[in-house]
């Protein structure tokens, strides 16, 4: 079986929530990341990502377009990988 990978939306936002909350578990709540993954889901900005084997979700994606500064970027706006978690083996 190959891990098949799609991009996320509004209706991937309990999944997304779950495998982010493994990610950020000291730093935010589940609603927290609930209410922002929200945002970012229905932002023409932000993509989220998922990966799965078979039908489990085992990883996820955050990429986003950034117009302030970025450490090292040459332009006003760039691409950034806000996030990236993947369920441990």
């Amino acid at each position: 079986m190959s891990i098949q990978y799609r991009q996320a939306g509004l209706s991937d936002l309990n999944t997304v929530t779950e495998l982010l909350r493994k990610l950020y578990d000291e730093h935010h709540t589940t609603e927290e990341l609930f209410a922002e993954n929200k945002e970012h889901l229905s932002a023409a900005t932000q993509a989220m990502f998922l990966a799965y084997y078979g039908t489990a979700a085992i990883g996820v994606a955050h990429a986003a377009v950034r117009r302030e500064y970025v450490e090292g970027a040459h332009n006003d706006i760039c691409g950034y990988l806000e996030a990236v978690y993947i369920e441990p083996e």
